[in-house]
């Protein structure tokens, strides 16, 4: 995120141009930590996310596209215990630079918003009983970690908004990767065919400064993002 504050931005603020799309204390919290203007990848990001479109995020890095898609994430959370975005990486370290800039945004909210990066090695016992006891909103994780969690039971998706697979390139860029992700999209995180009365309608965003040919075909079972930015 730090790095990314850099980035050309347009003209427009985030106030003028979303004020009545993102809520006040959201453009309020980024204000504080540096970010008035959108780039360019932020606002085409917004515009496509914010209709409800799912979308390939293709920029180079220090772009914004971290911010891109953790406002709108922010932006629809509900004050509930559920887990209502996922956001997906290819390493650990990147996951917790992720879920650092969502809890220094979170802070702003008037609610109380849980953002967890999920952890390996001695902590990771007691964050499952805290998973299962009272579920954040949003989850960072790498691919590995998701599906350990998944696979075991102990996260339910049936609130889940959002599904984000960022840096989707080197999420693939392995057999092994690949085959867990492409498990993932195909079983736990697959789209519903129908969405029961009042259930969230899910939208996927694969971002990413270069995206896979056919990122659709070679993660399979998700829904075609159908937009691509820019």
């Amino acid at each position: 995120m730090q790095a990314e504050a850099a980035a050309e931005v347009v003209g427009v603020t985030f106030e003028e141009e979303y004020s009545d799309r993102l809520p006040e204390w959201l453009i309020t919290r980024a204000a504080e930590l540096g970010y008035t203007n959108p780039t360019p990848v932020q606002q085409e990001t917004l515009d496509t996310v914010l209709d409800g479109h799912d979308a390939i995020v293709q920029a180079k890095t220090g772009s914004g596209k971290t911010l891109a898609y953790l406002l709108p994430i922010l932006a629809n959370l509900k004050p509930t215990s559920s887990v209502q975005a996922l956001v997906l990486l290819p390493t650990r370290e990147l996951a917790t630079q992720v879920a650092r800039a969502a809890r220094q945004l979170a802070a702003g909210s008037p609610d109380r918003l849980l953002v967890m990066a999920l952890m390996d090695g001695s902590g990771a016992k007691r964050q499952r009983k805290w998973l299962v006891a009272e579920p954040p909103q949003v989850i960072v994780a790498n691919v590995q970690q998701a599906e350990s969690v998944l696979r075991a039971g102990l996260l339910r998706m049936g609130g889940l908004r959002m599904l984000v697979v960022d840096e989707v390139d080197e999420c693939v860029s392995t057999d092994a990767t690949r085959a867990l992700l492409h498990g993932l999209l195909s079983t736990q995180l697959r789209v519903p065919q129908s969405t029961a009365a009042g259930a969230p309608v899910r939208q996927t965003l694969f971002v990413s400064a270069t995206v896979p040919r056919s990122p659709s075909g070679r993660l399979a079972s998700t829904r075609p993002p159908d937009r691509h930015t820019p």
